[in-house]
């Protein structure tokens, strides 16, 4: 439960840049509303039936949402294109990474 309550402490400081000064361009809250989406589609399932298969289902979410937040830093001087030719890359090699390295508790 902590957990959960750090994670959505964490976006609501995401997002706080944008609820006191809205920026021109909106492709910074839609990368925070993009981490906000894997992390909680992937936290669901830990909730409902905690399992160590479920567990790395939401560390996986988790990463994917932390590294869903870096283009928030270059979303306000990029456009979102940019900004999804930047992260891509860093999805592609965690995903790889998550499903190549050895998972044990």
């Amino acid at each position: 439960m902590l957990s959960a309550l750090a994670t959505m402490l964490a976006f609501a400081i995401a997002l706080l840049p944008y609820w006191l000064e809205p920026l021109r361009q909106k492709s910074y809250a839609i990368w925070v509303v993009l981490g906000i989406a894997a992390t909680v589609a992937t936290r669901i399932p830990l909730y409902l039936q905690p399992s160590e298969k479920n567990g790395y289902f939401a560390l996986k979410g988790s990463m994917v949402g932390s590294i869903l937040l870096f283009p928030c830093l270059i979303g306000a001087q990029v456009s979102i294109v940019v900004a999804a030719a930047v992260i891509a890359p860093l999805l592609l090699i965690t995903t790889f990474l998550l499903k190549t390295t050895r998972q044990e508790v």
